[in-house]
């Protein structure tokens, strides 16, 4: 257990294609912190958000594992995730 509240571990976002857009990123975020992703237009801060959320277009994959309060967000249904977007992140 961590005292995390969003942990990302090895994010890597994909094309339908297989083009790496994001490639093995990995961050927590702890209570009370601020964080921002900063890099040029095109480098993948807005997917990394999407993948966080489940939330990337069709045609582009996300691996790796991201968590919210230690429970994973691959396993949440989607009423739960609707729950949680604008409410908790």
């Amino acid at each position: 257990m961590t005292d995390a509240l969003l942990n990302i571990e090895q994010l890597s976002i994909r094309s339908s294609a297989g083009t790496a857009l994001v490639d093995d990123i990995s961050l927590q975020l702890k209570a009370g912190e601020w964080l921002a992703l900063v890099g040029e237009s095109g480098s993948g801060k807005s997917l990394t958000a999407l993948a966080c959320l489940r939330l990337l277009p069709a045609g582009l994959s996300a691996q790796g594992r991201v968590s919210w309060r230690d429970k994973t967000l691959s396993k949440f249904s989607a009423s739960e995730l609707q729950q949680l977007r604008g409410g908790d992140i």
